[in-house]
């Protein structure tokens, strides 16, 4: 009895955690702005910034980037639970700042730039960190004027690409390295190759410009992970992100090349000048996954790769298959629900209204409290344990470790197909037995509601491999919000077989014949169910983690 009431205080504990936690999370940071005051153009400066989640389910940190490649962030976490705070740690490096400048810096400037953080906040899906300060000349003798700036739109020379034509620049107009790339490297190439018309559009000074830039990832699909603080536009084919090798470039626009992708993602955001030498970039297009390559590797490779790979479509950001995803979920409730742990209590219970000479109807209420109340006690369990999964900084490997406990516990029901009760074997908990007996016994509504919620905890040894699987997988492909929608279907699936049988009991004899069947075939059942617990686990493994 005291184990039995322990699990009851932990089930209860666990539900009312994650029934109070089902809102949408709400991101604060602060500070908002943070200037660093006058300081040397010859030093480097940081600061921390607090963000905290005020909302009620788990705030994710999508991605960090910076407008400039002088200003660098991290996020400490990347997932905070509800109520807790992180903080983000904000390096700004004057040194690289005033870089390589065709007029050195002789007065004072300054200085502007932003962190941004994407978030899942529905409310706040992107917040900006605002840092300033005034960069001071080593030298404030000099009356040197700034380099004039490039024009923010502009006719390439060429005669014009067979296949791009246009080119749209965001960028920071105060990030000189920026500049220097832009318009060194990146432009001439693109005006080399025949880009018609190339457009540059400062998104710092520009807000609406930032705006524009995060609905055109948007809806391109570009994965937050792989934006950089600098974004080029070759139509909407080619994108690329950061500082990227203007050879890669010169490959992708190559007609034979054009023809490879539909649409294809580079990334390499760090810059040499501020001693963050860059080694390696990442690609992604629709159809294939990302891939990291040493910046000797040409794209080529990548190309090569991603037209052997499968025909469809993936995301790094959503699971492979939402139909196949969804199928598994519900087939996966279904097989946990079709299990003799719960059909030997419901046949006893009905049994014994059956002696006490209950009405059709009185039996079928009971039974649908009874099986309401294993409902909830099993959707209380999963809301538990998801909540606990969600915060995990290793998702996946949850996932990994609940599939290869269905393997297990699949092997498990195996062995009891022919040896149950040798070694280890799932069934209802014995503790507690007299206890459940009792309250059925009792006959009444809030009696039964008891029962079901007893039985409810006292089965999940019994059918928690599969629950506890599909568990891993709602954490590692979905949010926690997502994650209780799929929850409660997947309950629905499990109380089905349930409410089938209560139906078709009708009479005495009926509810014999049927009690005797699953007794008789109880050792299909348990073979069948392990069967196909081992295949959804390696169904897991191979296809979602």
């Amino acid at each position: 009895m005291k184990t039995l009431t322990r699990w009851a205080v932990l089930i209860v504990t666990l539900s009312t955690a994650a029934l109070a936690q089902v809102g949408p999370p709400k991101i604060e940071v602060s500070p908002t702005v943070y200037d660093f005051g006058t300081i040397a153009g010859t030093v480097q400066v940081e600061t921390t910034i607090s963000v905290h989640n005020a909302g009620e389910s788990t705030l994710e940190i999508l991605s960090v980037t910076t407008s400039c490649g002088c200003t660098r962030a991290h996020i400490a976490d990347e997932k905070i639970a509800p109520g807790q705070t992180t903080t983000v740690k904000i390096i700004f490096d004057a040194r690289s700042h005033v870089g390589e400048r065709e007029v050195p810096l002789t007065e004072p400037e300054a200085v502007t730039h932003v962190v941004y953080l994407r978030t899942n906040d529905p409310a706040r899906p992107e917040v900006e960190i605002e840092i300033r300060a005034m960069v001071m000349p080593e030298n404030l003798t000099s009356t040197s004027s700034p380099p004039s700036s490039q024009p923010s739109s502009f006719k390439g020379e060429g005669q014009g690409g067979e296949g791009v034509r246009s080119a749209t620049i965001y960028y920071n107009e105060a990030c000189h390295d920026c500049a220097i790339y832009l318009d060194r490297e990146l432009i001439p190439l693109l005006q080399e190759l025949g880009i018609r018309q190339i457009t540059k559009k400062d998104y710092i000074s520009e807000r609406k410009n930032r705006t524009e830039l995060l609905e055109r990832s948007t809806q391109l699909h570009v994965p937050p992970k792989l934006q950089g603080h600098l974004t080029v536009f070759l139509d909407d084919k080619i994108i690329l992100q950061g500082h990227v090798p203007p050879q890669i470039v010169r490959d992708l626009l190559k007609p034979e090349n054009l023809t490879r992708f539909e649409r294809i993602v580079v990334l390499q955001d760090k810059m040499a000048s501020h001693g963050d030498v860059p080694t390696k970039y990442f690609v992604w297009s629709p159809k294939g996954d990302v891939k990291e390559y040493p910046l000797e590797t040409p794209i080529e490779t990548y190309l090569a790769w991603v037209e052997q790979a499968p025909s469809e479509p993936s995301s790094p950001e959503r699971p492979r298959d939402a139909w196949g995803f969804l199928v598994l979920v519900l087939g996966a409730g279904l097989l946990d629900g079709i299990n003799p742990c719960a059909f030997s209590v419901l046949f006893l219970f009905m049994a014994f209204l059956f002696t006490l000479q209950r009405a059709r109807s009185q039996m079928l209420q009971a039974g649908l409290v009874y099986i309401a109340a294993i409902y909830v006690t099993y959707l209380a369990i999963g809301l538990g344990l998801l909540r606990v999964f969600t915060l995990s900084s290793e998702p996946h490997l949850i996932a990994k470790i609940g599939a290869g406990l269905m393997i297990v516990l699949g092997l498990v029901n195996i062995k009891d197909a022919f040896w149950y009760g040798r070694w280890f074997s799932l069934g209802v908990l014995k503790v507690g037995a007299e206890t459940r007996e009792r309250w059925m016994r009792k006959a009444t509504l809030p009696a039964t509601a008891v029962l079901g919620f007893l039985v409810g905890i006292c089965e999940f040894p019994c059918t928690g491999g599969v629950y506890v699987g599909v568990l891993g997988l709602l954490a590692a492909q979905t949010t926690y919000l997502a994650g209780l929608g799929y929850l409660v279907l997947y309950n629905v699936m499990f109380v089905l077989p349930l409410v089938a049988i209560l139906v078709a009991l009708g009479n005495r004899r009926l509810l014999g014949q049927v009690s005797r069947w699953e007794v008789q075939h109880k050792q299909a059942f348990k073979l069948g169910q392990g069967l196909v617990m081992i295949a959804l686990g390696v169904g897991i493994l191979l296809w979602f983690v």
